[in-house]
């Protein structure tokens, strides 16, 4: 994502071979669409064992995992961790950790509950960190909970 942002790229008139295709009716444009884009997903650029695992550890986490312990699990260094989301997301492991402990914390404030859970060292740790990430304070947040840019009524619990 972060390499995307603010950028733009020519591609030339042969990409995916796009001259070729047939394009008297959309459906079948969408179909050969479909045939070069799942041709290209499964030739060698399967996920790899270790970004699988280091995926699902962090999803697993909600934050609640120091960056110690995501490189032992992983067998990464955290050097080679934060390079690694630096690049796809723009953002360093302990960042993201936060983000997820934040988003983690939308759940009770959507219920009314503005004390610290997992995560946070206390709640002036919370608010701190809400107010970050939002621009609000969990109070502010629950109040007006459809009136933000984040909907809390819609996070779904994992």
């Amino acid at each position: 994502m972060a390499s995307l942002l603010q950028s733009q790229s020519m591609l030339d008139s042969g990409f995916w071979g796009i001259s070729d295709f047939d394009i008297s009716s959309l459906e079948a444009y969408v179909l050969q669409i479909e045939k070069v884009m799942s041709g290209i997903l499964t030739q060698g650029n399967q996920i790899k064992e270790k970004k699988l695992q280091l995926t699902k550890l962090l999803y697993k986490s909600n934050g609640n995992i120091s960056a110690g312990e995501v490189a032992t699990h992983t067998g990464w260094s955290l050097r080679q961790i934060s390079r690694y989301l630096n690049k796809y997301l723009g953002v360093s492991l302990r960042t993201y950790l936060n983000i997820q402990k934040v988003y983690a914390a939308y759940i009770p404030i959507r219920e009314g509950t503005f004390s610290a859970k997992e995560g946070f060292c206390d709640q002036s740790h919370l608010i701190k960190q809400i107010r970050k990430h939002t621009g609000h304070t969990p109070t502010s947040l629950y109040s007006s909970q459809n009136d933000r840019f984040i909907q809390l009524k819609n996070i779904k619990k994992k």
